[in-house]
């Protein structure tokens, strides 16, 4: 690989090659935003990554929950 003087070190010499080798090392992420709810829909407590205004664990409980398990056309 070419570094290029005055950039960041490279590591990868492609994105193909960087996002095959973190798929294959999940072990070495630092997920950091991990957090912790109670369903609105269940009560089953679930977690999310990323996501800190998330209120089901499911897209099924939120349409059971937000439409009172009834179809939306009705």
């Amino acid at each position: 690989m070419v570094q290029t003087e005055g950039m960041k070190t490279r590591v990868f010499c492609c994105a193909e090659y960087r996002k095959k080798w973190w798929k294959e090392h999940p072990e070495m992420l630092d997920k950091k935003a991990v957090y912790t709810y109670t369903c609105a829909g269940c009560g089953r407590e679930f977690t999310a990554y990323g996501n800190s205004k998330r209120k089901y664990c499911s897209h099924v409980c939120y349409i059971k929950d937000r439409f009172k398990g009834g179809r939306a056309d009705d």
